[in-house]
């Protein structure tokens, strides 16, 4: 399965709030391989573990109108030449926006950020994904020390502090709130990371098989046995369920 190299996060502010966008550089690792034989022949499938790397981190000027911004996105997943994939917090104020940027033919995935559990799409490819959800897959890649966030971006100060603020808590009725998601003036920049986030982890690097072939001869003569093995007991299977009941 290919997958886009770079991840953008698209967050759009209200009249008082930043519009950011983050991309994330997603870097496959391979961490083991599946076997399986396919007619006689060994296949291996690599195994990945994603990890991301932050390498933008902007926040548009306030009151930066929507023309402009979509000029601006526009320009971002045109220099990356098709190798990305723009995820867009589509709610509120965003659904203008993503009709702007379809309207300009740019390819995007929107989301609706919802309060419940289930994430769904709808029939116009709207994803709907609770809060939970983008939190979850956030915590999940810094636990696992698969985000790298480098001293050196700009916003990486803003964008540390709006994570270290970044929680989730229970109601009295067992339901998820986030705390400073939606309720604080600056948490755009962790919220167009999560939802990059969200989208690869949802949709990771998935391996081609390939046959396998070894090179030293003593692994060759194994391979060459186990072949000949496994296509012995599939004619013998084959014989035993096709031609041998009609004798």
């Amino acid at each position: 399965m290919s997958v886009a190299r770079y991840l953008l996060g698209l967050d759009l502010g209200q009249a008082a709030d930043y519009t950011a966008i983050v991309a994330l550089e997603r870097k496959p690792e391979v961490t083991g391989h599946e076997e399986s034989w396919e007619r006689g022949h060994r296949m291996l499938r690599p195994e990945y573990r994603d990890k991301y790397r932050v390498v933008a981190a902007e926040r548009l000027p306030l009151h930066t109108s929507y023309s402009a911004i979509v000029d601006y996105v526009a320009k971002r997943v045109e220099q990356l030449r098709g190798d990305c994939e723009l995820i867009v917090d589509a709610t509120g104020v965003g659904r203008p926006v993503v009709d702007m940027l379809g309207e300009r033919d740019v390819p995007l995935i929107p989301v609706l950020i919802t309060g419940g559990h289930a994430e769904t799409v709808d029939g116009l490819g709207f994803w709907h994904v609770p809060k939970g959800s983008l939190v979850v897959h956030v915590n999940t890649v810094l636990a696992e020390q698969r985000l790298t966030i480098p001293r050196a971006l700009e916003q990486q100060a803003q964008l540390v502090h709006e994570l270290m603020a970044f929680r989730v808590k229970k109601t009295k009725t067992g339901g998820n709130t986030m705390e400073a998601w939606r309720e604080s003036d600056h948490d755009d920049l962790v919220l167009a990371m999560a939802l990059a986030c969200w989208w690869g982890e949802t949709h990771p690097t998935e391996g081609e098989p390939f046959e396998h072939a070894p090179r030293k001869p003593e692994e060759r003569a194994a391979y060459e046995s186990e072949r000949l093995e496994r296509a012995r007991d599939a004619a013998i299977a084959k014989n035993l369920s096709d031609e041998w009941w009609q004798r």
